[in-house]
Order: structure tokens, then C-alpha cells, then sequence
């Protein structure tokens, strides 16, 4: 029965970074549903030698009718209790996941859930940008550790 195990074992670890499209990750395709909802995975950047350092927010400006302009961003982190910000873990891959462009299909049902958000206020959204902030670190030895934040617009709506 151990022998079993084992081989399941090195199957899961041999198919699960294989594109998705290949034969063999349809092999696991059941078996790797809870480790991706439960954010159990990680990209090959990490692995790097020398892995990225760059630092990611989001934060979306939205337009109204009425000529106000509202700025919004995800939460974020407590840093106060390392339990409650576990169990906010998938919303964390998710911001992940918009800020790299690795997911584009996501944009617009972000904006979307924020235009439904503003009705619930009884605003009325004329347009929305997602913005990615960035910010550089350096070595932790160099005398500024931290680059200055810049930002770049990554999706533009119009609601008319």
C-alpha cells in the first residue's frame, strides 16, 4: 500500500507544473482543485536565483456622474494578527493574480463588481482604471533599501 502512495506521490509532483493543456496534468486535474483554491502554489519566480524583488499594490480611480472622483483599494494585510491575515490568503493571490497580468480576464469583472458596489451607494460610475503601484527593493545592505512607488494604468472602462 506504501508503494501506492509513493507513486501517486511522485505523479502529483511531476505533473502538477506541467502546462495545463498536457496530457499528463489531466491526470490530476480532480486532485489539484483544493490545493489551488486553498492558494497552496507558488510560480517558478520564487525559485530563481535571484528572485524578484519588486513590491505590488492595486488600487482602481473611479469616476462618477456627478464629476466626483473616489479612490479604492483592496484590503490589505493587518500585520497585528498573523491568523486573520491566513484566512484573507486568497484574496492576497488574487490581488497577486490582477497585478501581474497573468490573469487579464479579471479586470473587467473587477470593475464591474465595483460599479455594482457604487450602485449600492447610488453612484453612478462613468469611468474606472486599475492602477498597479510598484516599488523596487533593493539588497538589504544598499543605503536605500526601498526604491520611490510608481504607478502604471494596467485596464481603463468607460460606463456610459
Amino acid at each position: 500500500m506504501s508503494d501506492i502512495a509513493i507513486v501517486v506521490i511522485l505523479v502529483w509532483f511531476w505533473c502538477f507544473d506541467l502546462p495545463a493543456d498536457a496530457p499528463q496534468r489531466r491526470l490530476i486535474a480532480y486532485l489539484q482543485k483544493p490545493f489551488l483554491y486553498l492558494g497552496l502554489w507558488h510560480g517558478w519566480a520564487m525559485f530563481a536565483p535571484e528572485p524578484l524583488h519588486v513590491n505590488r499594490r492595486l488600487k482602481a480611480i473611479i469616476q462618477y456622474a456627478d464629476g466626483s472622483i473616489d479612490e479604492w483599494r483592496p484590503i490589505e494585510p493587518l500585520q497585528t494578527n498573523w491568523f486573520i491575515d491566513l484566512l484573507w490568503f486568497r484574496h492576497f493571490k488574487f490581488q497577486f493574480s490582477i497585478l501581474t497580468g497573468s490573469h487579464k480576464v479579471l479586470w473587467s469583472p473587477l470593475c464591474q463588481w465595483l460599479v455594482r458596489q457604487a450602485k449600492l451607494d447610488g453612484l453612478q460610475v462613468v469611468s474606472i482604471q486599475l492602477i498597479r503601484e510598484y516599488q523596487t527593493v533593493n539588497a538589504p545592505t544598499a543605503a536605500q533599501p526601498l526604491k520611490e512607488w510608481q504607478s502604471s494604468v494596467m485596464h481603463e472602462e468607460k460606463f456610459v
